[in-house]
């Protein structure tokens, strides 16, 4: 049985305090822990590029991508996947994101990632890179346009968690000066045009 040696009822306010800070930190964080998690299903549907040269490694990941119920294609090797990359572009159907194994054969995940981000068509593809070396430079993993990596074996929560913080913060490229069409010059004198921002509908009016 705890018992309270003589003069040190004095700590007891003390610790009730502390303990009391320390439940209102611990809520305080699962709070907004909470509300930074996205909505249920937030990267379901959305299409995914997986490039690795390992058969076992290509099943997990479209075994893990599936049962999040997002669309995985998986290629053994970087050259078909680019191909197959364009080949969505041009059907409209592009994909969102690209798994990448950084080290394979011929055309690693790097210079994949670098020929993905080179061409317009390609750009918004999001890039997270998968590595089994501990030797990673993580300027020239950035340079190349990849914005997450993760060291194997990759955990299922930590992978999902990249992929959900990847796409919560994905902004299409802008698109090149020359691409955009030309505002019809109408009749008459011209008048100017205001963007108001107003997060109010009443003042939307």
């Amino acid at each position: 049985q705890f018992k309270l040696h003589r003069g040190s009822e004095q700590f007891v306010p003390y610790l009730l305090l502390l303990a009391a800070m320390y439940f209102a930190l611990r809520v305080s964080v699962l709070l907004t822990l909470a509300l930074a998690v996205p909505a249920a299903g937030f990267l379901s549907g959305l299409r995914v590029l997986v490039v690795d040269d390992n058969a076992t490694n290509r099943l997990v990941l479209e075994s893990q991508l599936r049962g999040w119920l997002l669309q995985p294609e998986v290629f053994p090797d970087a050259a078909s996947a680019l191909v197959r990359a364009r080949e969505a572009h041009t059907a409209g159907n592009p994909f969102h994101l690209a798994v990448l194994d950084l080290c394979m054969p011929g055309m690693d995940g790097l210079a994949l990632a670098r020929r993905l981000k080179a061409e317009p068509g390609l750009a918004d593809i999001e890039l997270i890179v998968l590595t089994s070396t501990m030797q990673v430079n993580a300027a020239e993993i950035t340079d190349a346009g990849v914005r997450e990596w993760l060291m194997k074996p990759v955990r299922s929560s930590e992978f999902y968690n990249r992929l959900v913080r990847l796409m919560s913060t994905h902004e299409p490229s802008v698109p090149a000066a020359g691409s955009a069409q030309p505002a019809p010059v109408a009749d008459g004198p011209s008048k100017g045009r205001i963007l108001v921002v107003e997060d109010n509908e009443v003042n939307q009016l």
